[in-house]
């Protein structure tokens, strides 16, 4: 998958393709159902805007600089085998479309940000503390993957 950045210029795209899912669609690989998709990046948003915690579980090894680039930029990411911890899968809470809003406005929010200071630095629990210009790269191939999971393509 190309580099897919969320930011102003691709928020569009995202929102399209956001808009497009279906409560009831079928997984194409893994076992999230799509309201628990849009609650997964929800919170994966939240940590990137400071506006959830969970356990830091980085180390020496995750947060070198070449191991982030070569799993989020040049690995491949075989459908079906990667699961997130339990913790950045928490249940639904809430209505579909109301997920699907807080979504919106969730990535809305955090376009801002990056416009604002894409140099701020923002505690990853992977990958330690991060940019928000790199979590945009994280942002952009995490949601176009489940996006794709639910037959929704963004291309860059």
């Amino acid at each position: 998958m190309a580099k897919l950045l969320m930011n102003q210029k691709t928020l569009p795209q995202f929102r399209e393709a956001i808009l497009r899912l279906e409560e009831d669609a079928s997984p194409a690989w893994g076992k999230l159902t799509c309201p628990g998709m849009l609650a997964h990046l929800i919170f994966m948003m939240e940590l990137s805007l400071e506006k959830q915690t969970t356990r830091d579980i980085s180390n020496f090894f995750t947060r070198r600089a070449i191991v982030r680039k070569a799993i989020m930029e040049w690995m491949f990411w075989p459908k079906g085998k990667i699961n997130a911890p339990r913790a950045f899968t928490p249940k639904p809470k809430g209505e579909f479309e109301a997920l699907r809003q807080q979504l919106l406005s969730l990535l809305e929010d955090f376009c801002g940000e990056l416009e604002k200071d894409p140099k701020r630095l923002v505690n990853n629990p992977v990958w330690g503390p991060i940019t928000l210009h790199y979590w945009s790269v994280i942002h952009g191939r995490h949601t176009a993957w489940h996006l794709e999971q639910f037959g929704q393509k963004v291309s860059g």
